[in-house]
């Protein structure tokens, strides 16, 4: 189960890495990392599952952060900037 999940999450942050975003990518390995430790440790007892989900709520932001760094989402958020201006 540890390897499956192991090679999931590999399979899931490598387009970040790919695309050269060092940065990002370590924040996801960090995350995960973290979450891992959470999961098979277990150091909390019956709280360690809470501090996992609470350690997952990053997971978004850092999902949305790679997004917006595509080159395809550029011209989205350009358009979606001029069409927020205000005026």
């Amino acid at each position: 189960n540890l390897l499956r999940s192991g090679i999931s999450i590999l399979l899931y942050t490598l387009p970040v890495l790919v695309y050269g975003h060092y940065a990002l990518f370590a924040q996801f390995l960090i995350m995960f990392a973290l979450c891992g430790w959470l999961f098979v440790r277990y150091p909390f007892g019956g709280w360690s599952h809470g501090m996992f989900h609470l350690v997952l709520t990053f997971l978004p932001y850092l999902v949305l952060t790679g997004a917006m760094k595509l080159e395809s989402s550029q011209l989205r958020i350009a358009l979606a900037a001029m069409t927020c201006d205000g005026n």
